[in-house]
């Protein structure tokens, strides 16, 4: 019984696989991993290439894609009304 307890019952809490810090039952460690861990690799979503943890999406969006859409920093300031 202790061997069915610790090593095969897939009721018994565990830790994440991918080290985020949330035990869970191992048979809710898929669902987990697909739909709510931080810590899964994901695509950028403007398909830049990059592959990054879920947690770091929005800081790469913001910050380092590429492919991000923004706004022209001399907006307004410029000889064009919507910058460069």
């Amino acid at each position: 019984m202790e061997r069915h307890t610790n090593e095969e019952c897939s009721y018994r809490i565990v830790e994440c696989l991918l080290k985020c810090g949330v035990s869970l039952r191992l048979n809710q460690m898929e669902e987990h991993i697909s739909n709510d861990c931080p810590k899964t690799i994901v695509s950028c979503k403007n398909k830049c290439g990059v592959k990054i943890e879920k947690c770091d999406v929005e800081n790469h969006i913001n910050m380092d894609c590429p492919l991000e859409i923004i706004d022209c920093p001399n907006k307004g300031e410029s000889l064009f009304e919507d910058g460069c």
